[in-house]
């Protein structure tokens, strides 16, 4: 079961919010070795401009110890966000940057694979926070969402999983061996039971805590 916070309900999830930053610091910055300085975070707790009062997160715990072992974060594209003010160069294909009421940016979806503890409980986790994402979507009104990721990941993503296709050219990383790629991913039903496949089961597996209406897009309020 994966959890989503947002504005309505963010007051009942302090605690975890904390330790979400503070899971993004240990896996971006020291375990995957990002620029602490350029992202413009304090040490120890990964909180930057896009962590705003319209932002989503999506978090899941460990089933035994209830600590938090992935999270997403979701941004609005109509607002300031990463791919907008950060990574504007990598949509360098026609049309640029998506930005729409229905399109949302995926950004820090991440997995502690320490905390996770066996790779049993990491591969569910992963294939549970990717069922839970796409159920957000399709619930909310949310056609797509954009992202950036390594260019091994966006080729499983193209394979087995969503309905991708990239924005731009590939760009390598000057401090790291890896290259990156922006991405659209369509939001449909053929993707979730795709995805639920690949977990297991068909049952829904994010869990709501609030009015779901707070963040629901206008059309699709009435029928939800």
């Amino acid at each position: 079961m994966a959890e989503i916070i947002w504005s309505g309900n963010r007051d009942q999830y302090l605690v975890e919010i904390d330790q979400m930053h503070e899971r993004r610091w240990r896996i971006c910055f020291e375990q995957l070795g990002w620029d602490a300085e350029a992202a413009g975070v304090e040490r120890g707790y990964d909180r930057d401009a896009f962590d705003t009062n319209d932002t989503l997160y999506i978090i899941q715990r460990h089933p035994s110890s209830g600590d938090i072992i992935a999270s997403a974060r979701l941004n609005p594209t109509l607002k300031p966000h990463m791919m907008s003010d950060v990574f504007p160069h990598f949509c360098d294909f026609p049309g640029g940057v998506p930005r729409a009421a229905d399109i949302y940016e995926v950004s820090r979806l991440l997995f502690d694979i320490e905390l996770a503890g066996d790779r049993d409980t990491f591969r569910r986790a992963r294939a549970t926070m990717r069922v839970a994402l796409t159920e957000f979507c399709m619930r909310s009104g949310i056609r797509a969402f954009d992202f950036v990721v390594r260019d091994k990941l966006f080729t499983e993503m193209m394979r087995n999983l969503w309905s991708v296709q990239p924005l731009g050219s590939y760009h390598p990383d000057r401090k790291l061996p890896e290259t990156y790629v922006a991405g659209l991913a369509a939001i449909d039903q053929a993707g979730l039971d795709r995805l639920r496949k690949q977990l297991g089961h068909d049952r829904p597996v994010l869990f709501y805590n609030g009015p779901v209406t707070d963040f629901i897009l206008p059309r699709f309020a009435e029928a939800a």
